[in-house]
């Protein structure tokens, strides 16, 4: 007996520049370690935005942002410390790290959507690992298990759904079977269960990071040449 063919799936645009998921990720590393998604996430995103903004000052090495993110020395909620190391770096390019907790679904939306800004990471529950791949924890307590941390790169409100990197395939084989051609690190997931289940329920309830052009930072021809590279109008 043949077996059936599936179509491929549709090929979903990313919510900043109306990418190809797949292409937006194909230069975003992994973690390698348990302890290692968010200083990957802030590698991946600043290094795409220096990519998209034609701005090299502004990319760092995965072991200078592992020096800056004190890496092991947290256990649960995001370090505080990291935002405060990346901006001794970042200002003097022009940008500047950010964080904020509680924050709305609309304003994860609108840094998403901002081109002056870096696609933003959130932290999720352990549980997400737990639950939607299985993912074995020795411990129930949240002190034991830190929140996991990814890039989002598109939210549908329409449809309920949002795409976002994962950089946990890179340590646990089983969640590289459960692609479905969107490409690499790439999972999609409703997104009211993913943003109420285990965005809202993190230990850092409901946190985000992004990194985001500081005008006030910059001459004003630095000004005029990167709103025309991030296609931002007039303030």
């Amino acid at each position: 007996m043949s077996q059936l063919a599936f179509p491929p799936p549709p090929v979903l645009l990313d919510s900043k520049v109306g990418k190809a998921l797949r292409e937006v990720t194909d230069q975003f590393k992994y973690q390698s370690s348990v302890d290692t998604c968010y200083p990957v996430g802030i590698y991946n995103v600043l290094n795409n935005l220096a990519l998209r903004t034609d701005n090299d000052d502004i990319a760092l090495s995965e072991k200078r942002i592992n020096q800056v993110a004190r890496v092991r020395e947290y256990a649960a909620e995001q370090p505080r410390v990291v935002v405060d190391n990346l901006n001794q770096i970042l200002p003097r390019h022009g940008y500047r790290a950010h964080e904020d907790r509680g924050v709305s679904t609309d304003r994860l939306k609108q840094v998403l959507e901002d081109k002056t800004c870096s696609y933003p990471l959130i932290a999720l529950s352990y549980r997400y690992l737990q639950i939607e791949h299985r993912v074995s924890f020795p411990s129930q307590d949240p002190l034991n298990n830190p929140d996991h941390v990814v890039t989002v790169l598109m939210i549908d409100s329409a449809f309920d759904r949002m795409a976002f990197f994962d950089p946990y395939f890179g340590i646990y084989p089983p969640m590289r079977r459960e692609v479905h051609g969107h490409g690499r690190g790439i999972i999609v997931k409703p997104l009211v269960k993913i943003l109420d289940d285990y965005w809202d329920s993190a230990y850092d309830k409901s946190w985000m990071f992004w990194i985001k052009w500081d005008k006030s930072k910059t001459t004003r021809l630095t000004s005029y040449l990167e709103e025309q590279k991030m296609g931002a109008g007039p303030e």
